[in-house]
């Protein structure tokens, strides 16, 4: 059951900005209510979470929707919410050993790629000598991801390797299953126009965004063009046209208000071409088109960023002295661009539109931007792609000298200047 019954609810609502030290109270007070049943409970405020019965329960999802709360409301959602915790810890559901019982209940869900990530990583840092995990998720995008649930009445849980195991199924025949679930429990015609060439699923059901899965339908809407899709979050996707610019423009403006609400997943669109889902891009002619390209490029940019601190932790660990750049976000007022440094010291680059080359050997030296296609074109060889983690980085020993940095400066690249 979704926190939220209503879309259109939801999107009027906005967290306040919480009060000094909100965050520990919150927390405090959750674990309190814990505590009250005779169970053992650690507070850890750098993760923000509470560890109880072997488990860690982060709590930032949690607090937002608290925040959310009429105050006559949230002494009862504390309640809730230690309720509903105390419940998923000490009573975890098991998947079904029986195909025939599993399969019905199987749910495809989109979710960060970053959250598998974050958990491979972590695991690495807290246990560096222990094998990688096979966790279940199939790439969606870039940033997305595609993993299988099994639907329990009152929680949902991740299946695992050993659960196929024990099916004997492949992962790609049990997606295929929760799809079709996904159909089946969609009731026609419950996609609602809210705006303009704009359309929602909002069933509540936690797997809102899955429904993107379901091509037929979104190709019997009355669209312009093929389908652009943004699967915000468990409680809400959005639907409209490439072709139809209004639509495109509402879809902007539900996506920023959507980003102030708890469990926001992306700021992406996706684009369904044939039977395939790719990247959408704002075409040129979009009066909108400057607005997209930030609102996607801090979501990478966004992503690197928590990637950056975990590698940085992990290199840590592992004794390893290497710089990792930050992808940031460069705009004119018109148009945006991600871009990062390349200093001269060991490290690695993420994959951005424009790389800022220092001209000299110190780091208080001038630079100047290159465009990722000219970089890789003329100082190629002063790079290795490293696919260690689901967005590309690329190692560098050194930073371009010589005829090399001659090169790159005639391919250097001014970000025009805004009509």
């Amino acid at each position: 059951m979704s926190f939220f019954s209503d879309f259109l609810t939801w999107l009027r609502g906005t967290p306040p900005e919480p009060e000094p030290e909100a965050h520990e109270v919150f927390a405090l007070r959750i674990k309190a209510l814990l505590e009250s049943t005779g169970t053992e409970v650690r507070y850890d405020a750098e993760k923000y979470a509470l560890h109880i019965a072997g488990h860690v329960c982060g709590l930032g999802n949690h607090f937002d929707e608290w925040q959310l709360l009429p105050a006559d409301e949230r002494e009862a959602g504390l309640q809730r919410y230690a309720g509903l915790i105390f419940g998923l810890v000490t009573h975890q559901p098991e998947n079904s050993p029986d195909w025939e019982v599993a399969r019905a209940n199987l749910r495809p869900r989109i979710r960060p790629r970053l959250v598998i990530e974050r958990l491979l990583l972590e695991h690495a840092i807290e246990h560096p000598e222990a094998e990688r995990p096979k966790m279940l998720s199939q790439p969606l995008s870039r940033l997305l991801g595609v993993q299988l649930a099994y639907d329990h009445p009152n929680t949902i849980s991740s299946v695992q390797v050993e659960d196929l195991e024990n099916w004997e199924v492949s992962e790609e025949e049990a997606l295929a299953v929760a799809r079709a679930n996904i159909a089946l429990s969609t009731p026609e015609g419950s996609a609602q126009q809210v705006d303009e060439g704009l359309w929602v699923w909002s069933l509540g059901d936690c797997y809102d965004n899955a429904r993107m899965f379901l091509t037929e339908e979104l190709r019997a809407l009355p669209l312009k063009g093929r389908p652009v899709v943004l699967p915000a979050c468990r409680d809400a996707v959005l639907v409209t046209g490439e072709d139809d610019l209004v639509g495109l423009g509402h879809m902007l403006e539900h996506t920023v208000a959507l980003m102030q609400q708890p469990r926001f997943d992306t700021a992406a669109p996706l684009l369904l071409d044939g039977e395939e889902w790719r990247e959408w891009a704002p075409d040129a002619a979009d009066p909108r088109r400057g607005d997209w390209r930030e609102l996607i490029h801090r979501a990478h940019a966004g992503t690197y960023g928590e990637l950056k601190e975990l590698l940085e932790r992990l290199f840590q660990v592992q004794g390893v002295d290497r710089f990792v750049a930050s992808a940031s976000m460069l705009s004119n007022g018109q148009d945006a661009w991600t871009y990062a440094v390349w200093p001269p010291v060991e490290g690695q680059l993420p994959e951005v539109e424009l790389v800022a080359v220092f001209e000299g050997e110190s780091p208080d030296s001038d630079s100047f931007l290159v465009p990722w296609a000219d970089l890789l074109e003329v100082a190629g060889e002063l790079l290795t792609r490293d696919d260690t983690v689901f967005l590309p980085y690329w190692r560098f020993d050194e930073s371009p000298t010589g005829e090399v940095l001659e090169r790159l400066r005639e391919r250097a690249f001014e970000p025009p200047k805004p009509a």
